[in-house]
């Protein structure tokens, strides 16, 4: 009889096992790049940046444009119905495009005007639907502090 309990508790926890419902993916992938963060205040010049990528070696320059960053404000739920605020920071957001970087260790000099900043990322595989999903793209992100400090984000 105990011995009957146990393979009647083997099938029934292996039935929650079963295939179910196929995993929902959707369309949606990674772009490759590297995100720019630039606080507000931080020692930058008008325009673009320019990136300069360096792995294994080999190095590539990117033109990265610049645009205001956003934070949430106001926000509030009314009749079931929920909205927030958009509200700028006083900083900047860019992504510098680059489908060749794969997931390594990349060295970062950020060029604005006359002055360089420098820092060393990891790229990480990114899945916006999970691992499972597929869509993977590699991406690493920098930021430059008020203080003058490109940093790993």
């Amino acid at each position: 009889m105990r011995h009957l309990c146990w393979v009647v508790l083997c099938l029934l926890a292996l039935t929650g096992c079963s295939g179910g419902e196929p995993l929902a993916c959707t369309a949606m992938a990674s772009p490759t790049g590297v995100a720019v963060e630039v606080d507000a205040g931080a020692p930058i010049s008008a325009g673009p940046v320019r990136l300069t990528l360096c792995a294994a070696g080999q190095c590539r320059d990117l033109r990265v444009p610049l645009n205001p960053a956003t934070g949430t404000g106001t926000s509030g739920c009314s009749g079931g119905v929920c909205s927030a605020e958009a509200v700028p920071t006083g900083g900047l957001v860019g992504f510098a495009d680059d489908p060749e970087l794969t997931e390594q260790p990349l060295e970062v000099a950020l060029t604005t005007g006359d002055r360089e900043f420098r820092t060393t990322i990891t790229l990480t595989a990114v899945y916006p639907n999970g691992p499972d999903c597929g869509g993977a793209g590699v991406q690493g992100r920098v930021g430059l502090t008020a203080e003058g400090n490109l940093t790993s984000r």
